[in-house]
Parts: C-alpha cells; sequence; structure tokens
C-alpha cells in the first residue's frame, strides 16, 4: 500500500518528473509495482524477474490499469452512497465517533440517534418493480439533505437510514440555543419524506417508522452509554414504531425490548 500522503492520484501527477530519475520507474509496469510496494530490478530484462514480480504483473496489472483512470471518483465517493448521495455507513460511523470525542471531553451537546425504515418497502419493490423503488431511494435522499449542519443523514442498509442529531444545550454561556424536541424533528422527516416521493413518483402516501435513542451517560457506570447501545436503542424504538401501526416516530424508554413479532 501507499504512504499516506502518497495516493495513486499524486504519485501519477509526479510520474513525468520521477521517470527522469535514474531511480524512479521506466514505464507504468514498473510505476505501478513500485506503487504496490514490489520492488523493480534495473539491471535484469523482463524475462528473470522474480516469481513475485511475474505473479504481480499477471495478477494485478489489468486491473489497476482499469482503475487507474477513476481512482479519483473512487477516493472522492467512497463515503457516498450512489443511489441516495447520502453518506455512507462508514461515514456515519465517523461522525458517531467525532460526536462521542466531543461529549466525553465535555461538550454541552444533546445528540440523537434516529433509526429510519420506509415502510413496506419490499412491497414497493415487488409491485411497482426495483425501478420505481430506486425512486423512492433517491427522493427520500433529497428529503434528509436539508438538514442542519450539524446533522447527518446516513444510509446504512438497504431502505434504513440513520440520523445524528446534535444540538447544542441552552446555558447560561450559550443562551441563543434552542432546545430540540426528538419527537417533533422526528415527525418533521417523515412528512419529508412523504412529500418527497409523492413528488418524484406515483407513490403518494409512502411512509416512514422511526425510532428515537439519546445519548446519555449511564447511572449505573458513570460513564456514556456505548454506540452500540445507542444504536440498538434507537433500533428496538424504531421496531415499536413498526408494531404501533407504523408512519410514526417512538422516542427509546428504560426497559423497553425488542418486539417477539416485527412488522416490515
Amino acid at each position: 500500500m501507499a504512504s499516506e500522503g502518497s495516493s495513486l492520484e499524486t504519485i501519477l501527477e509526479k510520474q513525468p518528473q520521477e521517470t527522469q530519475q535514474s531511480d524512479g520507474p521506466d514505464n507504468l509496469e514498473q510505476f505501478l509495482a513500485q506503487y504496490h510496494g514490489i520492488a523493480w530490478d534495473h539491471d535484469h530484462p523482463k524475462e528473470s524477474d522474480s516469481p513475485e514480480r511475474a505473479k504481480y504483473i499477471e495478477n494485478h496489472i489489468d486491473e489497476d490499469l482499469e482503475i487507474a483512470g477513476i481512482i479519483r471518483k473512487a477516493e472522492e465517493r467512497r463515503l457516498v452512497d450512489p443511489l441516495t448521495e447520502l453518506p455512507t455507513r462508514e461515514a456515519f460511523d465517523l461522525a458517531l465517533d467525532r460526536v462521542y470525542d466531543l461529549v466525553s471531553r465535555g461538550a454541552n451537546l444533546d445528540v440523537y440517534m434516529l433509526m429510519v425504515d420506509l415502510d413496506k418497502f419490499k412491497a414497493v419493490n415487488d409491485i411497482h418493480g426495483h425501478g420505481v423503488g430506486d425512486k423512492v431511494l433517491k427522493a427520500t435522499g433529497r428529503a434528509l439533505k436539508g438538514l442542519r449542519k450539524t446533522d447527518i443523514a446516513a444510509r446504512i442498509g438497504g431502505e434504513e437510514i440513520a440520523i445524528l442529531v446534535v444540538n447544542p444545550k441552552k446555558t447560561e454561556l450559550n443562551a441563543s440555543s434552542q432546545t430540540l424536541n426528538p419527537i417533533q424533528f422526528a415527525a418533521n422527516i417523515r412528512q419529508r419524506i412523504t412529500s418527497k416521493v409523492g413528488e418524484s413518483t406515483e407513490l403518494k402516501s409512502q411512509t416512514a417508522s422511526i425510532g428515537i435513542s439519546q445519548l446519555r451517560v449511564d447511572p449505573d457506570t458513570g460513564k456514556l452509554i456505548s454506540k452500540e447501545q445507542l444504536k440498538s436503542e434507537a433500533d428496538i424504538a424504531l421496531y415499536h414504531s413498526k408494531e404501533g401501526g407504523r408512519d410514526r416516530e417512538t422516542k427509546f424508554k428504560k426497559g423497553m425490548t425488542m418486539p417477539e413479532k416485527v412488522g416490515a
């Protein structure tokens, strides 16, 4: 692998100068071998390359020649889901790590996780086709692009979206901050999804169910609940919304458990 700060694109940009140096690669095959950390022997012809070098050429050169032209797009978009244009699970986890770090160091933040699931989405695909299903997902992505700068919505599964909501707490030093009502926030999300999907497809009543959990200190340990627990509680609350009739939001409460029967 290339070292930090020397991406394939960066090395390609430097390549004309490097090939003029005596210790640089003489052609693209040599460059690709160098990029992947395989030594090139200038004193021996290609026929006498080591078995390791020959195996590399056989297994990787064609693949690298193909991907070299699109590596920049891959790097730019690796944290963005191409269908919804929302961040991916990886991006969401990075944001969650950052928020946990801030709160653990004393930041006065109210943090909520919302798990959003499109109701009866399997039936949408089965009845209307996957083309319409894709349009529904794209419209959902557009509905969630207008969130506040402190929030992040990410596609983490087929039709499942996770939203991290971060709101500064109202304190004497931050008197202008507005207290956030997570139930109302989630209700607005549902309405936006239904509206955007209705504008973009023949489905005028596509609904969503939402589960809400809140980052807090566990009184038994004196520490923040884990990221896994935060996600689990949001999932449990989501399925209570499903069992309660869908098209609604539920905030996790202590003692709440996963329903025995989980609807779609």
